[in-house]
């Protein structure tokens, strides 16, 4: 199989723990790293690749690989689908992992924001439309707020790939934030959005200005963020049981078994601050989470 690994450092734990739960079972992994965006040349070096028979991937939306995803029927190739939001299609597209896993988080902060606020937040989110899982994010936290806390306020400040790659994400957010200094508080779509933000928003002399939060995987930098308390919430999402699913997906499509959806739709997730980073720094998921699916495959 060919584990097909997006190029932002978030999908790193997730790329792992495909290849610990496929060894688990003595399965061979290589991994293929593609560009954001422009996911097209590695999905098609995957579907060459000698042997291979299911292929996983994460955040890659079905309408700009729709030639490779034929290609893929042609050759019997299954898709196994992380983080995207789009429904099962089958044969070659049998089922959607994480695909909450964005909703759930941001609607996660935004309750601790509206609790700590006091019901009047006026929340950016910095977005990233050009993923239909992380575009979900903002529509989300928007129709909560509707539903929760009349006093306040949502905006997205939408970002590109190329701002993300050219880390001109900082500068965007501080000048929004400089134009807009009702804002209080701040929460990207995903983790890696926040890389060089809070250092920003010190040096523009806004960090009293907006608590900011975080959301998805927590490693190194943003874990940082949190103990300095420079970050003052954090949702963790434990993606590493995201790939251990999708190994479990694979070995139950093998064995013709039913795939379990409900299951699948998102890891857990817990709130993370600085009072509490001792307690959660390194969480990329339960420290059981592996074992508990080795169990159930029976290898353990």
């Amino acid at each position: 199989m060919v584990d097909l690994k997006c190029d932002f450092p978030t999908c790193n734990r997730v790329s792992e723990a495909i290849h610990e739960a496929g060894a688990a079972l003595g399965w061979n992994v290589k991994s293929i790293v593609y560009k954001t965006g422009s996911p097209q040349p590695a999905v098609t070096s995957a579907l060459n690749s000698p042997g291979v028979e299911y292929i996983t991937l994460s955040g890659i939306p079905r309408s700009i690989i729709e030639p490779q995803i034929k290609e893929a029927e042609e050759k019997g190739i299954v898709f196994i689908a992380t983080h995207n939001p789009e429904p099962p299609e089958l044969p070659t597209w049998p089922v959607s992992i994480g695909e909450k896993d964005s909703v759930y988080q941001s609607e996660g902060i935004t309750e601790w924001i509206i609790k700590d606020s006091g019901g009047k937040a006026n929340i950016a989110m910095i977005g990233y439309p050009e993923v239909p899982i992380t575009a979900a994010a903002p529509p989300a936290v928007e129709a909560l707020i509707g539903q929760k806390c009349s006093e306040c306020s949502f905006v997205e400040v939408p970002v590109t790939g190329e701002e993300v790659a050219s880390g001109g994400v900082p500068a965007k957010v501080v000048a929004f934030l400089q134009s807009h200094p009702e804002v209080n508080y701040l929460v990207p779509a995903f983790n890696n959005l926040l890389l060089g933000v809070p250092e920003a928003l010190t040096t523009a002399g806004l960090a009293e200005q907006v608590k900011v939060t975080g959301v998805a995987s927590m490693e190194e930098a943003e874990a940082s963020m949190v103990e300095k308390g420079e970050v003052v919430a954090y949702n963790i999402v434990g993606q590493a049981e995201d790939g251990a699913m999708s190994i479990d997906a694979i070995a139950r499509i093998s064995e013709n078994l039913p795939l379990p959806q409900s299951i699948y739709e998102s890891s857990q997730y817990w709130l993370c601050t600085p009072a509490t980073f001792e307690e959660c720094k390194g969480w990329e998921a339960p420290t059981n989470y592996l074992q508990e699916w080795e169990e159930l495959w029976g290898v353990k």
